[in-house]
């Protein structure tokens, strides 16, 4: 029922995202979800195209940079890091993330 559920609310974010091309924030939601579902190529392409849409989000960077460090992608990831922190110099979260990747 779960994986149901988890189904149908991917399906909403990514018709709420395709409606609104250009909403930051439906592509980030998209991307966070599909982070949380495990399916990191997805995610990455619609966290990428929220930070192309919004550049000066540190948050869609941040998170950028965590899933690539989750693939141990660390130079990418700490590149995604570096953006964050020179968008928002006092984001701790990013230098946590740092630390990690």
């Amino acid at each position: 029922m779960l994986k149901i559920g988890i189904a149908h609310l991917l399906l909403d974010i990514h018709k709420a995202a395709n409606l609104d091309a250009s909403s930051y924030r439906a592509w980030f939601n998209l991307g966070t979800t599909l982070v949380a579902v495990g399916k990191y190529d997805d995610a990455e392409a619609s966290i990428r195209k929220a930070a192309n849409l919004q550049p000066s989000s540190a948050e869609a960077w941040y998170n950028l940079g965590n899933l690539l460090g989750r693939q141990k992608r660390v130079s990418e990831a700490e590149e995604s890091f570096r953006k964050a922190v020179e968008i928002k110099p006092r984001y701790g979260l990013v230098w946590a993330g740092q630390a990690l990747s």
